[in-house]
């Protein structure tokens, strides 16, 4: 952790664990401002795991500004063992109230009533502490010190110190910040997937998310004029943006495609956050969309409304190593056309699959085209909390990149730093990963040339 005193303009380093523990919490007392909490937390990410808790995390205490540090990670009511990931908040209406959101095996929200001497378990609800490496943050209210507030994949609040909890709602999910006007606890701002939102009545009504935080994964066009921009938002479903958005395109519920009407402004395509969509070549009202995991894809009919499931391998699975899958798919996993052929169409797990009937059909065209190193297949999280949500599942052909110019040819890219090239469909498969490339790097996208 450093502190400046002159605005930013220099930096002293005043809290320091190790080379795998940061500072993820601080709250610094509004009443008396020498005194301030830290939270140190030991984590990493990698593409096939992810780890949060171990010993450099804990719960410090400064009396001096951030000159000297106290450890009270171990005081009198916290919980033994190992700690992970920590949120802390100061009461300003009580600056002896403070609150602690722990990751731990016995965690949950403990509150003290002595500045953090002595502590208390007063909410284990595994709601608020649950995927605690993606959430873990507690705010406090700046007049009532027995109003709180948790972040999860909800946002809770207390008003009797922590032990019950409501949900407040009416915004997206998913929740990682809060400011809470010190003046005038009624108003907040809450920053969360779907981006922010401003209530003046302490969350009974929010303002819109109207703006414009989209994180695309990737777009794909319709075909013909005008056509549609469609793509797949983190944590925000799947959308599609007309090119002639605003110039009365009417709001039917086709294209014109084999017999549909006028466009509507914007809509889905299906599927879902994470996915790829794929427009059909030659009918801009059908789509095929991916959602997370692979255990679901979705050819949708827009002038119908009709969708239907056209997995390739129909098994929805969460909570599994990828060494336990028969096949691996990942949070994004590739679902693309043949630019030669309209009526082929890829996906891929650990092995590539085509289709030539919408999905009724599916044919595994090749073997295995990645690593599969054991030692980056296995169980995701720890110490403490576990999580294996697809974005681990690793091992898996992460980019295909059809020739524009021979149906036959074909390359894969895997997330574990493989690249195939077959040129007869599938039936022999050629390891042509550059030699200068990084063991292990991600090939994210393959982009065959127009004109060799």
């Amino acid at each position: 952790m450093y502190k400046s005193t002159d605005g930013g303009v220099t930096w002293k380093k005043v809290l320091f664990r190790d080379d795998s523990t940061g500072a993820i919490d601080v709250e610094i007392d509004r009443n008396n401002p020498k005194v301030v909490y830290a939270a140190l937390w030991q984590a990493y990410r990698k593409e096939y795991t992810a780890s949060s808790g171990g010993p450099g995390s804990g719960l410090f205490k400064s009396t001096d500004g951030g000159d000297h540090w106290t450890e009270i990670t171990h005081n009198p009511g916290l919980p033994a063992g190992i700690d992970g990931k920590i949120g802390i908040a100061v009461s300003p209406a009580n600056s002896n109230r403070v609150y602690a959101l722990v990751e731990n095996a016995n965690g949950g929200l403990y509150r003290s009533d002595d500045a953090g001497a002595t502590w208390t378990l007063v909410n284990d609800r595994h709601d608020i502490r649950q995927r605690a490496f993606y959430y873990t943050h507690v705010y406090a209210d700046p007049k009532d010190e027995n109003l709180v507030y948790m972040q999860n994949t909800s946002l809770f609040k207390s008003t009797d110190g922590g032990k019950t909890l409501t949900s407040v709602r009416g915004t997206h999910g998913d929740f990682h910040d809060l400011w809470i006007d010190p003046d005038n606890g009624q108003h907040m701002v809450v920053g969360n997937d779907g981006g922010g939102a401003v209530t003046t009545d302490g969350g009974q009504h929010w303002t819109a998310e109207d703006y414009s935080t989209a994180q695309l994964y990737h777009v794909a066009a319709t075909v013909g004029y005008p056509y549609d921009v469609c793509g797949a938002q983190q944590d925000d479903g799947t959308i599609c943006v007309p090119s002639t958005t605003g110039l009365q395109r009417g709001r039917g519920f086709g294209r014109g495609g084999r017999g549909g009407g006028a466009a509507a402004e914007t809509f889905s395509p299906g599927g879902a956050e994470p996915g790829y969509i794929a427009p059909d070549p030659l009918d801009p009202d059908l789509f095929f969309s991916g959602s997370n995991n692979g255990g679901f894809m979705e050819r949708l009919d827009r002038r119908t409304g009709l969708s239907r499931e056209v997995n390739p391998y129909p098994l929805m699975f969460s909570g599994e190593p990828s060494s336990a899958l028969v096949e691996r798919w990942q949070w994004t996993y590739p679902i693309i056309f043949s630019p030669v052929d309209p009526h082929l169409l890829f996906t891929s797990s650990q092995h590539l699959w085509k289709t030539t009937d919408d999905g009724q059909n599916w044919t595994r065209i090749s073997p295995d085209l990645t690593r599969h190193d054991p030692s980056t297949m296995g169980p995701s999280g720890g110490p403490i909390t576990h999580d294996m949500n697809a974005p681990e599942v690793y091992a898996t052909i992460f980019a295909i990149g059809p020739s524009k110019k021979d149906v036959n040819v074909i390359w894969t890219g895997s997330d574990d730093g493989l690249v195939y090239l077959t040129r007869d469909g599938g039936r022999r498969w050629t390891n042509v990963t550059p030699k200068g490339m990084p063991d292990f790097g991600r090939v994210s996208q393959i982009d065959a040339s127009a004109f060799d």
